[in-house]
């Protein structure tokens, strides 16, 4: 399965999309998407910029994740129940 990650574009050097990832900066070939700019909301894979969020996708998948992780973490806090049993 891939997995695109959800990232804000901090500049844009050229055909490099530079974003940040959980607090980290890195790289991104943005060829395909030449309108990319700073503050951008994009999804990457593969080291590639691979679409640009406008505001409601952005919103929609942050509210996702979030929710995934609110998830996560009470599966996190069932573990010992589940092996007690």
């Amino acid at each position: 399965m891939c997995v695109s990650v959800l990232a804000r574009v901090l500049e844009v050097d050229g055909p490099i999309a530079w974003v940040e990832i959980a607090g980290q900066r890195r790289g991104y070939n943005a060829l395909l998407f030449p309108e990319v700019a700073p503050e951008d909301k994009v999804l990457v894979h593969a080291g590639m910029v691979i679409q640009i969020l406008d505001d409601r996708e952005a919103q929609e998948v942050e509210a996702a994740i979030s929710e995934l992780q609110s998830i996560d973490k009470t599966w996190g806090q069932m573990d010992p129940v589940l092996e007690s049993e």
